[in-house]
């Protein structure tokens, strides 16, 4: 879903994402994971650079069968500062 929205006193777009429902094929780890994630991205609409990021696992990856691990939890949160001009 998208929408128009203002971040940081400019214009962004507002992008919320999910999984898509049937699971596509996994064939490799990254797949496993991005087949798990959820989240909102704001673009910013002059610069077309992502200006935030708010990203969750919704469940359980299991890192090579569960021999390696499982990640349980991730949590991402970024928000982008601009500078002034001239700095940076």
């Amino acid at each position: 879903m998208a929408a128009e929205t203002a971040l940081n006193g400019r214009r962004a777009y507002q992008v919320t994402f999910q999984p898509r429902t049937p699971e596509p094929p996994v064939r490799h780890l990254v797949d496993r994971l991005l087949n798990r994630i959820s989240g909102t991205l704001w673009i910013d609409s002059d610069e077309f650079e992502l200006a935030r990021a708010d990203i969750q696992l919704r469940s359980e990856v299991n890192l090579l069968g569960g021999v390696v691990g499982t990640l349980k939890k991730l949590v991402y949160t970024m928000t982008r500062t601009r500078l002034a001009e001239g700095f940076g």
